[in-house]
């Protein structure tokens, strides 16, 4: 009995232990974004009065304005068109090509699968003048199209890569069955590997809705106009022409974060899922 009562004593402190750990963690996480938000409702002299302290009154006005004065309904605009338009070419290419490299056998296979796993150390700066060039040559500069092949470009390799590893885990009897039966390639994509592997395919749209739609450097080098200005350039711009105004930088910011906490928040199960499945295979 006694030894009982000590294993659960133990049980319970390591519970303890664990929540104190997870809740320090939340907090040092979270602390940033709630004294963010909390300064979007205080005025410049309460901010640097007491920076823990809660604002005297919560007037949502300040993001009207703040939305007005930033122009952010274009650059909102253009930010979705680019993140959306991009993880659909991610989405489409990097799977058909996740596909080939897991299930057909070819000559190039190990070839193209090492290339895709080395592309992924390249950074934007390495290439940034080759593509600048291009994207002149084409005569892309300061246009949506510009940001959305390149961010495409960007985000292939790893989403193959993440791609592939789904893929492979798939049953190759459910796929050499579905080929006695007649069926080709494309149509056991279709309707087996995607519907099979739709936590997979979340986790990569997710993970590259948070890196698009956060892109700075190649969104200050193509979108060279006010009209193709996306979130992160047009924050830059917000803040230059009110850079002594904290209680609207505050105001911006925080609009530019609520999409990527509405993402999170509604599809965290299936990038939790996702990982989860991704590590068993």
């Amino acid at each position: 009995m006694d030894d009982l009562k000590v294993k659960k004593i133990k049980n319970n402190l390591g519970s303890f232990i664990r929540y104190i750990f997870i809740s320090l963690i939340l907090i040092i996480c979270g602390y940033p974004l709630l004294w963010m938000v909390l300064n979007s409702f205080k005025t410049t002299h309460e901010i640097f009065a007491n920076v823990i302290k809660f604002p005297t009154n919560f007037d949502f006005s300040v993001f009207l304005k703040a939305w007005k004065d930033a122009n952010f309904s274009i650059a909102f605009r253009n930010s979705l068109i680019v993140t959306f338009a991009a993880i659909g070419i991610i989405l489409i290419v990097g799977s058909l090509a996740a596909f080939s490299l897991s299930h057909m056998d070819f000559k190039l296979n190990k070839f193209f699968l090492s290339l895709f796993i080395g592309l992924q150390i390249i950074s934007g700066q390495i290439i940034l003048l080759p593509l600048f060039k291009l994207m002149k040559n084409l005569g892309l500069l300061g246009n949506l199209a510009s940001l959305i092949l390149v961010n495409s470009a960007m985000g292939l390799p790893l989403s193959i890569f993440i791609l592939w590893g789904f893929f492979r885990g798939l049953s190759r009897d459910i796929y050499d069955a579905a080929k006695i039966d007649g069926c080709n390639n494309f149509y056991y994509y279709l309707r087996f590997v995607l519907p099979l592997s739709k936590p997979g395919i979340a986790s990569v749209a997710i993970f590259q809705f948070l890196f698009i739609w956060n892109e700075y450097l190649f969104a200050l080098t193509f979108a060279n106009k006010p009209a193709v200005r996306t979130i992160p350039i047009q924050l830059q711009v917000f803040f230059t022409e009110h850079y002594s105004n904290y209680q609207m930088a505050f105001a911006g910011l925080t609009m530019a974060v609520i999409p990527i906490l509405l993402i999170y928040i509604f599809t965290q199960r299936f990038f939790i899922k996702g990982l989860q499945e991704g590590s068993y295979r």
